[in-house]
């Protein structure tokens, strides 16, 4: 496979890959999903075909849309990023 990944999903253990987006990109060294919610969030280091800049990042579509968080309440520079497993929170 190319590198970077981009976005890709497994529904057996990673036995088969499903590119969903930017793959040939971006790595994403900051990314989370919500095990139910499916809903996806990263942390994005810079501009791409699919972001305009730098930030928190969500899609709650597997990828057919990208918004960018106001980060509304967090201070500093993001390190890492936990997800709930159910809920879709819009930060």
């Amino acid at each position: 496979m190319k590198n970077p990944l981009g976005v890709v999903k497994s529904t057996d253990m990673g036995k088969a890959l499903q590119t969903l987006d930017l793959y040939g990109e971006v790595d994403f060294h900051g990314m989370g999903v919500g095990y139910y919610s499916h809903a996806i969030y990263v942390l994005n280091p810079e501009r791409n075909s699919r972001m305009d800049d730098a930030g928190l990042y969500y899609s709650l579509d597997e990828t057919k849309t990208w918004t960018k968080s106001d980060m509304k309440g967090l201070e500093g520079q993001p390190s890492a990023i936990a997800v709930h497993p159910e809920k879709k929170i819009l930060l």
